[in-house]
């Protein structure tokens, strides 16, 4: 997708027109899809947070693509369902990851 914005920003004359808004369309159905499974997760009642295996697994395996679709308010609240703290060593930032993420993600 990326590369198709480039192209027809760059040089409209390489990319058809169809092409590129059916790429448009497909790429903002995919954002709307990430942005309403995080609202849901989100907003879900606190006893629907408690998340199955198979959520944790689509979480983990989405977290970077969702955080990079979202402004900076839902990736603090991404990561705050992720982590349960962060800690520093003067040079880089090691997670610790909740107790549901740390199977896919041991220390």
């Amino acid at each position: 997708m990326a590369n198709t914005f480039c192209d027809r920003a760059d040089h409209p004359e390489r990319i058809d027109e169809d092409v590129y808004q059916e790429s448009m369309g497909r790429w903002q159905a995919e954002r709307k899809q990430v942005e309403a499974d995080l609202e849901h997760a989100l907003n879900s009642p606190v006893n629907d947070r408690s998340l199955s295996a198979e959520r944790i697994i689509d979480l983990a395996e989405r977290a970077h693509e969702i955080y990079l679709r979202v402004d900076n308010s839902r990736r603090a609240e991404l990561l705050k369902m992720l982590l349960s703290t962060c800690k520093t060593d003067g040079e880089g930032i090691q997670p610790e990851f909740r107790a549901s993420f740390r199977v896919l993600f041991p220390s």
